[in-house]
């Protein structure tokens, strides 16, 4: 239901900007709007013959309702609403106008919990437990927003249970949302702190820089600095956990195979619905005909060379065979991939294709002594791709399969 509902919103959003606006964009023989930044920019090309053509020519093959929406839009008003950051602009709003009012109004009981995490004053939450909308027993949270750079999405939303947040061993819960490169932004996910609240975790929600204002290599140095971030405000040995979905699961991981984040920082990678093949998910895209539009291809730098140079599989797999002792080198820490069964927005394959790079790669090292690497998959029977990060707030076999895994593994 809320995934129809978001799929209906995005539509009628788009479909009004573009009555609003359609006149602004124009098309010369296919070619992007010079108009707007080019996003081979990004990655240091200088013009558009480091794309991948003819895009326009090829034969499009769809069966999904979204792309079948966007089928004769001409490119450059696809190119020109994701280079501009119009489409940005579109996803983000019908979060909060529509999708946010449709999710509240299916579960009521959330609405509440959003005010108590949420910093406002006091006496809101007396009133919402005198009224018996909140739970007595709900303890009240402390709630910052930190910046830990200049850009207006660099931002943490930092929550802690008020009688516990001057702790100084409290683990930390930390989460990087997805948005095809291109959207999101941390209030959306702040709910997802409710179950780690309970299990009396201090909870980050990340903010980072998206397309068109940083690539993907932007916003894998955003994710190092809010790490380095929250070590140095919170410094100790308690544990940090990097939860991430969807897009801003293959940042986190692709910062993890660079090297931007080890296991000395963080103790373990939770990857939801990751997209981890950029290759393949762009020839995925393309069969539904959303290649054009998508940030995915313009945030990872267009050309194929480019879309494996940022695919944590191949990344697995070159810097391995390219070390033979890279399993203690990279130090990565405990790595466990969720993806649905049902998901047909990042394909399950994404999950088990990373899983068998990184443990092929471990297995070679028999004598590493990193013994805390290892990387665990678990594809879940009837799950979609938003569904796992619903099931982590709301309850479900994705939050069940995380706080196992972490007794598991952690300990906590």
């Amino acid at each position: 239901m809320v995934v129809a509902s978001r799929r209906k919103c995005f539509k009628l959003l788009l479909l009004s900007f573009f009555c609003q606006s359609a006149c602004s964009f124009q098309t010369t023989n296919g070619k992007r709007l010079r108009r707007y930044r080019s996003a081979s920019s990004l990655t240091g090309s200088k013009d558009d013959s480091a794309l991948p053509v003819p895009f326009e020519n090829d034969q499009k093959v769809c069966n999904d309702n979204d792309a079948f929406f966007l089928q004769g839009w001409p490119l450059g008003l696809q190119h020109g609403l994701r280079d501009s950051g119009a489409l940005r602009i579109i996803v983000d709003t019908a979060t909060r106008v529509l999708l946010a009012p449709s999710f509240y109004y299916e579960n009521p009981h959330c609405l509440p919990e959003f005010i108590r995490i949420s910093g406002y004053p006091r006496w809101i939450t007396a009133a919402l437990r005198t009224l018996k909308i909140l739970d007595n027993d709900k303890e009240d949270v402390d709630f910052s927003a930190q910046a830990y750079g200049s850009h207006r999405k660099q931002v943490i939303h930092i929550m802690a249970n008020r009688k516990h947040k001057d702790c100084n061993d409290l683990p930390i819960f930390m989460f990087l949302h997805g948005g095809a490169w291109g959207s999101g932004f941390p209030t959306m996910y702040r709910l997802l702190s409710v179950p780690f609240l309970k299990e009396n975790y201090r909870t980050a929600i990340v903010g980072y820089r998206t397309y068109p204002d940083a690539n993907i290599e932007g916003q894998v140095e955003d994710v190092a600095e809010a790490v380095l971030y929250l070590r140095e405000r919170y410094p100790g040995n308690r544990p940090i956990v990097l939860m991430a979905h969807s897009s801003g699961a293959h940042v986190a991981l692709t910062a993890a195979l660079n090297g931007r984040i080890t296991a000395n920082q963080i103790d373990a990678i939770i990857g939801m619905s990751g997209v981890y093949d950029l290759e393949a998910h762009y020839q995925y895209e393309k069969k539904r005909g959303l290649e054009q539009i998508s940030p995915m291809a313009a945030a990872n730098g267009f050309t194929t060379e480019n879309l494996r140079r940022n695919s944590p599989v191949l990344l697995a797999q070159q810097r391995y065979a390219e070390n033979e002792h890279a399993a203690t080198s990279y130090n990565l820490p405990p790595t466990l991939l969720l993806h649905g069964a049902s998901d047909d927005v990042a394909l399950p394959s994404c999950s088990l294709k990373l899983q068998n790079a990184l443990t092929a790669a471990t297995s070679e090292n028999n004598n590493s002594q990193n013994s805390k690497s290892s990387c665990q998959v678990q594809v879940l029977d009837g799950v979609g791709h938003q569904d796992t990060v619903l099931q982590t707030l709301l309850g479900g076999k994705t939050q069940t399969a995380v706080f196992q895994w972490l007794q598991s593994e952690l300990g906590i």
